[in-house]
């Protein structure tokens, strides 16, 4: 989708990898994820936090997605993976949200933009929504997309960070939930080409 606007306080626009008016998948803005071997980690149960990550790199999480009525959300976290590595990693868009990722490693790096350590602050929510698919009444939701939550950027528009390909939500529909690197790929590439008009 090519424009801006605002939903429940979330600003949206076309940069980054991919946008619609319901969210930004930031975490595919700053940094693209291969995953080296695709086998879930399935024993982690709770998601460890980055300490203190956000003096560090500046995050600043308002959540206000977790008020909204229980069906319209699930609370669900990441599902880990094993060796996650950068592919591509967007600095412009780093500094443009007042997020600073010179203290981190590139391992701590991918282990934060693939779900397996959350970001401080996060609460990390998969999205339930309806609306008509091939002549008839759908009800979908977010079936490999999770939303960590709204960043208040440092001019105070928010944006929603959110992880794209992190796993099965109860919305998958039968899927794994996870993304190949190709289409995220071309993902990123129309996107930065969207916002460079």
């Amino acid at each position: 989708m090519v424009g801006s606007g605002s939903c429940f306080g979330a600003e949206w626009k076309p940069f980054g990898v991919f946008v619609q008016p319901r969210f930004i998948l930031l975490a595919y803005f700053i940094g693209l994820i291969v995953i080296s071997n695709l086998e879930s980690v399935y024993k982690v149960i709770s998601k460890p936090i980055m300490e203190n990550d956000k003096s560090k790199i500046g995050w600043n999480f308002k959540n206000t997605y977790v008020n909204l009525p229980d069906i319209i959300l699930t609370r669900i976290s990441p599902v880990p993976v094993k060796e996650p590595s950068i592919v591509i990693f967007n600095e412009e868009l780093s500094k443009e949200l007042g997020l600073d990722f010179t203290s981190l490693n590139k391992n701590s790096i991918a282990e934060l933009f693939c779900g397996n350590v959350l970001p401080e602050g996060s609460d990390p929510i998969a999205q339930a929504y309806a609306g008509h698919q091939f002549g008839q009444f759908t009800i979908l939701g977010d079936g490999r997309a999770i939303v960590l939550g709204e960043h208040v950027k440092p001019n105070n528009n928010k944006v929603d960070i959110q992880y794209k390909g992190s796993g099965q939500t109860p919305y998958s529909r039968g899927a794994d939930g996870r993304a190949a690197l190709g289409p995220m790929l071309r993902e990123y590439v129309i996107s930065e080409a969207m916002h460079a008009l």
